[in-house]
């Protein structure tokens, strides 16, 4: 198995073409400040005329007061959660190093017409820059610390983000040829979602609510072809939902996996073209009141993507 290097051709620089293709995207339609606002004042004032109603027959006050303890209590509990994650944590990356599977089995060293990238050229979270807080790339040792927080609520609609890395693989042969590729991505991490208590609304209202997936993604892009990305690969690596109502809920998971994706597409290089590779940790959330935290960076928590495999079959 030979390590891809390329030459001849200048290389693609691909900071500019994974920025251009995510600016090509079409922007996220969110609410209005003026909409938000009405709508606040709409929930307040409901809430008022429901906890007037109530008051003629039972102690309005008292039950709220319930309600915001148990929302304190559950909060102290989700942080005891997220202490206990943090300290597994270490534990968990020796045994994901352990059960992880070297590119050197998956593609042998006699085999000429398999290459592996092992180096990444960038690193970046999308779209909100600031949510990866360190990184590194070298031979096979490709990581980066990640954290995700996120607030929501009805008007918010659903959205993504991701953590993404990126390399490039050249066909330095004189002919085109027709390749498979694959890559693996390890993740270590604590994810949280917190639906809030909407008190006596949520004996009116559907409660709050928070779901999110967390998914492994492998995106290839032929860079001969303008703006043209090929998902070739995706699977899930974990999930969160949590209900409110009048109590507010919550949800946490840990996740410790390394994921393989082969993807399932052949594709035609030409000689001396580039193929670019992105693989993400992708979160999609939908929030109708809430937060979601996603916590790649305390402790031994991380993101890393040790390798790329091309193979030729054709």
């Amino acid at each position: 198995m030979a390590k891809s290097k390329p030459s001849g051709a200048m290389r693609p620089d691909i900071k500019a073409i994974a920025a251009r293709a995510e600016r090509a995207k079409p922007p996220r339609v969110t609410a209005t400040a003026a909409e938000r606002a009405a709508e606040a004042r709409r929930n307040a004032a409901d809430e008022k005329r429901l906890r007037a109603a109530l008051s003629r027959f039972t102690d309005a006050a008292a039950l709220e007061r319930i309600a915001r303890e148990r929302v304190t209590s559950d909060l102290a509990r989700a942080k005891a959660a997220h202490r206990r994650a943090i300290a597994a944590s270490s534990g968990r990356a020796k045994w994901l190093a352990s059960h992880a599977v070297p590119a050197s089995v998956l593609a042998p060293a006699d085999g000429a017409d398999q290459f592996i990238v092992d180096t990444a050229l960038w690193m970046r979270a999308w779209p909100n820059t600031g949510a990866l807080r360190d990184f590194s790339t070298g031979p096979g040792d490709n990581w980066g610390k990640y954290r995700l927080e996120v607030d929501g609520d009805i008007l918010e609609g659903s959205d993504e983000a991701r953590l993404s890395v990126y390399s490039l693989w050249q066909n330095t042969r004189d002919v085109p040829v027709t390749v498979r590729t694959a890559t693996r991505i390890n993740v270590n991490a604590h994810v949280a979602a917190h639906a809030d208590a909407r008190y006596f609304m949520g004996w009116m209202v559907a409660g709050a609510s928070v779901d999110a997936t967390l998914r492994a993604r492998f995106t290839v892009s032929p860079l001969w072809l303008q703006n043209t990305e090929l998902v070739v690969a995706e699977e899930s690596v974990g999930s969160v939902s949590a209900r409110g109502g009048f109590l507010g809920g919550d949800d946490d998971t840990a996740i410790f996996t390394s994921v393989f994706l082969d993807g399932t597409l052949t594709l035609t290089v030409p000689p001396g073209r580039f193929l670019m590779f992105e693989t993400s940790l992708v979160t999609g959330w939908e929030i109708d009141s809430g937060n979601l935290r996603v916590d790649a960076e305390s402790g031994a928590f991380l993101v890393d993507v040790p390798f790329w495999i091309v193979t030729i079959v054709g």
